[in-house]
């Protein structure tokens, strides 16, 4: 781009630079929340407390690390939703608990010899909800013997205590709140940073197969004072050629453009894009004036790249109909049995 002259096109450039070095920067930031998580994870792992010390604790039960000491064999009594994960009821030798892990942590716990060998497991405390005490209770009250007193769901917290652990999840609110965040703006970041990153590169590997001779032309053509741009599309409409700087430089002589069709991509049935796709003779497709969100003010700039185009080539087919579809899928299959 630095081979034109022409204010704009530098802008374009200085722009693309300018999002690459914001993506860089929101990557940069990204990692205070990952340091921050981190810190929040270590400052848990330090207050970790036995699971029976939190239930018998008169504060705060919810959310805090806990490690078990398992000396039973898991008893498993319920499963979550479309998940293997399960619910078990566990023993550290002297109290009941409920305890939510994955298959792969039921597998290693069954091949121990727990009795003999009590297992340290860790997690995160959550509040037992009633369809789960009720479950446990259920499975409770199979194991007791005809005679037995059955157990009721107001016996449920004396019994197996008012939250259970969470093996699946291995981190406090704080530290994964922490965490989404770094995942969130660092792929924010990244997707920001590597596109512009290869939108320069692209422009300039086009640039550079340009013969000195056609960089010129277009230079002058770019600088004519009948030339219009369109800062929001990256797009110079000149008197011979389109020249887009969307990912890669396109230049695209009015008299090759044989089709000119609308092109709309839909999120749950809501426009978000919207652009203009052309064939040209040598059987290529190329796309321009690409708008997002589309506003009353875009609409009128889309409208004007649209009329201008077809207006300085009367030979154009417009519309993506089924005729012109049928006679460019034709046109394209001579170009290439040509080559």
């Amino acid at each position: 781009m630095n081979k034109f002259t022409n204010i704009n096109s530098k802008k374009i450039k200085n722009k693309k630079l300018l999002f690459l070095m914001i993506g860089i920067f929101l990557i940069g930031v990204s990692f205070i929340f990952l340091y921050t998580s981190q810190k929040a994870k270590n400052d848990a792992d330090k207050e970790i407390t036995n699971l029976n010390s939190i239930i018998i604790s008169s504060k705060e039960k919810e959310d805090k690390l806990a490690f078990l000491n398992i000396q039973s064999k898991p008893y498993k009594f319920a499963v979550y939703d479309d998940t293997k994960n399960s619910y078990y009821i566990v023993s550290d030798g002297q109290y009941l608990y409920v305890v939510f892990m994955s298959p792969e942590d039921y597998q290693k716990l069954d091949k121990k010899d727990t009795h003999n060998s009590p297992v340290r497991v860790k997690g995160v405390t959550k509040t037992t909800t009633k369809e789960i005490k009720k479950l446990a209770i259920e499975a409770y009250n199979r194991t007791l013997q005809e005679n037995d007193k059955k157990l009721t769901i107001s016996d449920y917290d004396h019994y197996f205590g008012a939250v259970y652990l969470d093996m699946i999840t291995t981190s406090t609110t704080t530290s994964l709140i922490f965490l989404s965040i770094f995942f969130f703006i660092a792929f924010f970041g990244a997707v920001f940073a590597l596109s512009n990153l290869f939108e320069l590169i692209g422009i300039a590997y086009s640039i550079k197969k340009l013969e000195v001779a056609k960089i010129e032309e277009l230079d002058q053509e770019m600088n004519s004072s009948d030339t219009i741009f369109y800062n929001k599309a990256n797009l110079y409409l000149t008197k011979n050629y389109i020249i887009s700087f969307e990912n890669r430089l396109k230049v695209i002589n009015y008299k090759d453009i044989l089709w000119i069709y609308l092109y709309e991509q839909r999120t749950n049935g809501i426009k978000t894009t919207q652009s203009i796709k052309i064939l040209t003779n040598d059987g290529k497709i190329s796309t321009i004036a690409t708008i997002a969100l589309i506003t009353k003010k875009k609409k009128k700039m889309y409208n004007e790249i649209w009329n201008t185009i077809i207006n300085k080539n009367d030979q154009i087919l417009i519309g993506f109909t089924k005729e012109n579809i049928d006679a460019m899928n034709q046109k394209v299959k001579e170009i290439k049995n040509k080559n």
